[in-house]
């Protein structure tokens, strides 16, 4: 049985990606504030792949509600999963590789609620990334409720 032990993983959080020839190109990254209205989040997904892997590796991106008053980043057990990506390798892989590709995942957020972002290859955990979507605006002029 082989281990996940040297698997590791990055996600940057952005406002649109796209992978083109070889090059990423990335617009607004690194936010960890969105609006209430936000329906679609996108990521960069970075997985290191060490040697002895087999070449099957599924990667999932999953996107959590969790109480915002959990302060330890990660989702409870019974925490819901708002959106859920996944990428399966089944083809022959090199002998190391990596899998770095831009996402678009569509969701459904609430507003004044933290979420979280967990990356995972193989079931096995590897990065984390929180964010929050702002509670809606007054519409007064002046952006205050008087």
């Amino acid at each position: 049985m082989r281990t996940l032990e040297r698997f590791s993983g990055t996600v940057l959080l952005c406002d649109a990606a796209h992978g083109d020839r070889g090059k990423l190109h990335v617009l607004g990254a690194g936010w960890t504030q969105t609006g209430p209205d936000a329906d679609r989040i996108s990521a960069i997904v970075n997985v290191q792949v060490p040697p002895e892997t087999d070449t099957e590796v599924r990667v999932q991106l999953l996107i959590w509600r969790r109480d915002p008053f959990n302060n330890d980043g990660r989702p409870d057990a019974e925490a819901e999963i708002v959106a859920l990506m996944e990428h399966e390798s089944t083809e022959e892989a090199p002998p190391s590789w990596q899998l770095l590709a831009p996402i678009s995942v569509p969701v459904r957020l609430r507003p004044a609620t933290a979420y979280v972002v967990e990356l995972r290859a193989n079931k096995t955990s590897l990065a984390f990334v929180t964010f929050a979507t702002r509670d809606y605006e007054p519409d007064v002029p002046g952006g205050e409720d008087r």
